[in-house]
């Protein structure tokens, strides 16, 4: 597992090893780095954090340059809709899923699901490497 938060890392850690799970790592990443070795993981699953990356552009390829060819993103993340979402997400979340699936897209992903309804007041999507981006 990686997060920007060393706290939150050996919080997560900690709690992995007190329920007996030897086999989850966890390391520390900056901003605009997932900190991942190219072409390592097979799936980048980011729930209810990509709302908070501040540099989108950086951090995507550095996802994609981390997954395997057949690798996949998947992102949930809160829904972003004026007049239905809550107060505190419209202002706490930077951008509604109509504009995650556009960043991502040109970052050099193919969206493959849009799973509606699968969680409250989230989205669900799962993207692959575009055949033109592949590495």
């Amino acid at each position: 597992m990686v997060d920007r938060s060393a706290g939150f890392v050996a919080q997560v850690l900690q709690r992995a090893r007190m329920e007996g799970l030897e086999n989850l790592e966890g390391m520390v990443n900056r901003p605009q780095d997932s900190g991942l070795s190219p072409a390592t993981v097979d799936m980048v699953f980011l729930c209810e954090t990509y709302h908070h990356c501040e540099y989108p552009r950086a951090m995507l390829a550095s996802i994609r340059r981390a997954l395997r060819s057949a690798g996949a993103l998947v992102v949930a993340d809160y829904e972003r809709i004026p007049g239905i979402s809550r107060l505190w997400l419209l202002n706490h979340v930077r951008a509604g899923k109509d504009g995650v699936i556009e960043e991502i897209g040109a970052a050099g992903f193919q969206l493959e699901e849009d799973r509606q309804g699968l969680l409250a007041e989230h989205y669900f999507l799962r993207f692959r490497v575009a055949a033109a981006a592949a590495h």
